[in-house]
């Protein structure tokens, strides 16, 4: 019984302990913003796994069962991150979809959204001063231009709606004193956008428009003399105000499944008819067994020796019975031969 629960005790212990076990996770980028805010990565679950340096990837990291999100710096602006599960050791329930794959493997594969933008002045040129593009109210995350192709992950959207901080990304410009967020958007996680405004020119007597993906405020000169208006061209399609395309042909088919659980078991058949009788197991010759159970018996009685002679009996009867309970002894006379076994033990005592 002792070697029983040991036994049971040691096999609940390896099921806990491959319970916790760690897995390795691969972690690839895909398309990815290198500058800013965006070039240092944390991997936050049950302890928080990073910063990373975007030249480390890809890059494996033991990982147990549990929830993870998968953030860029800029993320403590806007809450930026890819959500996920390690679940036997896979990758479960990515989200947004839009920007990780890999469900089902022991690879996550993250990428943002490409996002398109152009800011240009009146006459076609660039705006004086220095332009960045941020996460939220100041996590800078696009070095100084006013134009180009950005990967950006969704940020997640504030109590007060998806222009509310945390949850926006803005072009803003820096002219050395106080840098004023000139335009103000909102990247949903299926990769559109939303909420694209100018709270600046709101605030100041500006006047905003708004046409096919194309943002024009005008400044009145207050801050940018003699460049009005400026234009925000901003879209992640094709081209500004492109509709989403047809849809693709279908993918080829995934791998089989795993096996189905076992059915019940069915009612039971007809009984079929008896079958001949076997033939009789090989025999042996009490010659040949008595050494042998006189051997064993002695052994048995030596290590815990009987206090009486009945109980010496007993005890050989219940050693002979036990050893001989099927076995098939030469000539049928099992009882003659364990007359003879026993007296033969008697006499050895």
């Amino acid at each position: 019984m002792k070697k029983l629960l040991t036994s049971i005790c040691v096999v609940a212990a390896l099921a806990f302990a491959s319970q916790a076990m760690a897995a390795n996770i691969n972690f690839v980028l895909g398309a990815w913003h290198m500058e800013g805010n965006a070039n240092t990565i944390y991997i936050h679950g049950h302890s928080a796994v990073g910063p990373h340096a975007t030249a480390s990837f890809p890059r494996v990291e033991d990982m147990v069962d549990g929830n993870y999100n998968f953030s860029p710096t800029y993320a403590g602006y806007n809450g930026a991150a890819v959500n996920f599960d390690i679940i036997n050791g896979l990758v479960e329930n990515i989200s947004p979809a839009t920007c990780g794959r890999g469900e089902g493997t022991d690879t996550l594969t993250v990428a943002g959204i490409p996002i398109h933008f152009s800011v240009v002045t009146g006459s076609g040129g660039k705006p004086a001063g220095a332009w960045y593009f941020g996460a939220g109210a100041g996590g800078t995350v696009q070095a100084w231009q006013t134009d180009g192709v950005i990967y950006m992950i969704p940020g997640v959207p504030g109590a007060g709606g998806p222009d509310a901080i945390p949850g926006t990304y803005g072009i803003t410009l820096d002219q050395g004193t106080n840098p004023t967020q000139m335009f103000q958007f909102f990247l949903r996680a299926d990769g559109s956008i939303d909420g694209l405004k100018s709270p600046w020119a709101e605030a100041n007597g500006g006047t905003v428009s708004q046409s096919n993906g194309t943002v024009t405020i005008v400044t009145n000169g207050s801050v940018i003399a003699g460049e009005d208006p400026l234009t925000l061209t901003l879209y992640t399609g094709a081209t500004p105000g492109a509709s989403a395309g047809a849809a693709g042909a279908d993918g080829a088919a995934g791998a089989a499944g795993a096996a189905g659980a076992a059915g019940a078991d069915g009612a039971q058949g007809v009984q079929g008819k008896v079958g001949a009788d076997g033939a009789d197991a090989p025999c042996i010759d009490c010659v040949d067994l008595t050494p042998i159970l006189v051997d064993f018996a002695c052994k048995i009685i030596l290590a815990n020796p009987p206090t009486s002679e009945q109980g010496f009996d007993d005890c050989v009867s219940a050693i002979l019975n036990a050893m001989t309970a099927t076995t098939n002894i030469c000539g049928g006379d099992k009882a003659g031969c364990l007359a003879t076994i026993a007296a033969d033990i008697e006499a050895a005592k």
